[in-house]
């Protein structure tokens, strides 16, 4: 077995959103990695990081969405942190804050698979 790396997408709370966007693709994926974009501004909120283990979740308004937790706490992310994700038993991967951004924020995901040789 070997390993690569896949970019995965970026996921961005806008300016006055709470929300990011939604990427897919992680059925396959062996683990993930989030790297926050903004290096030297505070979030406005507490950026938690939420899954879908519904195929196709194509909206952040429905309730196919979970925070993920690990350890019996809520996975967050820190301005200029990164996140590993080694159980990555969900479709997609979101981020939420719990106040509005008053800048956007951004976050790089990366993901490994397991490729048989």
């Amino acid at each position: 077995m070997s390993t690569y790396l896949k970019d995965m997408g970026t996921l961005t709370i806008v300016d006055g959103a709470t929300l990011s966007n939604i990427l897919t693709g992680f059925e396959d994926c062996d683990a993930a990695y989030i790297f926050s974009n903004s290096q030297s501004t505070a979030f406005t909120g507490t950026v938690t990081v939420r899954v879908s283990g519904v195929a196709g979740a194509a909206t952040t308004t429905t309730n196919a969405w979970a925070d993920l937790t690990s350890g019996g706490s809520d996975v967050t992310i820190a301005a200029g942190n990164s996140v590993p994700i080694t159980d990555t038993a969900f479709y997609s991967l979101m981020v939420a804050s719990s106040g509005s951004e008053v800048a956007d924020i951004s976050f790089r995901v990366v993901g490994r698979f397991r490729v048989a040789r």
